[in-house]
């Protein structure tokens, strides 16, 4: 019996993905903000026969360090500047055939009727090559962005979900 193996390329719709010297390398193109950026990413991806790229997520500018964005910011650390990912998946499925695009959703600061209407899209327009990585949120930054003062409880956040 013949094993075979699974590949999926982890991406973060943003200004830095994991490294964050990879500015540093020759021949690193950082524009993150043209949908040709990412187009060269899923089809590098699809050449290299990966089964999907999939993007990870926040909803908030991190305050792991002091407690507040401004360390975050200065540095401009991971997920200080994201795109949405749905939209980005978008411009990946347009210009591949094979290549599946996998989304972060949050369950808890997006509505039902809005989550199934961005994956159903995002499904039916890559021809069926769309996942969901479902996530319930728990930072209190991604919540005070949402108008809460907390994020909501462990239970209540995956009863939502």
């Amino acid at each position: 019996m013949s094993e075979q193996m699974h590949l999926g390329g982890f991406m973060i719709a943003s200004n830095v993905t994991h490294s964050h010297a990879a500015w540093r390398q020759p021949g690193t193109q950082p524009d993150f903000l043209d949908a040709a950026y990412y187009q060269r990413i899923g089809r590098t991806l699809e050449r290299g026969k990966f089964d999907f790229v999939f993007f990870a997520d926040l909803l908030a500018v991190p305050t792991n360090y002091g407690g507040s964005p401004d360390e975050a910011l200065r540095r401009g650390t991971q997920a200080a500047a994201t795109l949405d990912p749905s939209l980005v998946a978008s411009s990946i499925a347009a210009v591949t055939d094979r290549l599946g695009v996998a989304i972060t959703k949050s369950t808890t600061y997006f509505h039902p009727f809005e989550l199934a209407r961005i994956l159903a899209t995002l499904d039916h327009l890559s021809n069926g090559r769309a996942a969901w990585n479902i996530v319930t949120s728990l930072s209190e930054a991604e919540a005070r962005n949402f108008g809460l003062e907390k994020v909501l409880d462990h239970d209540l956040r995956y009863d939502r979900a």
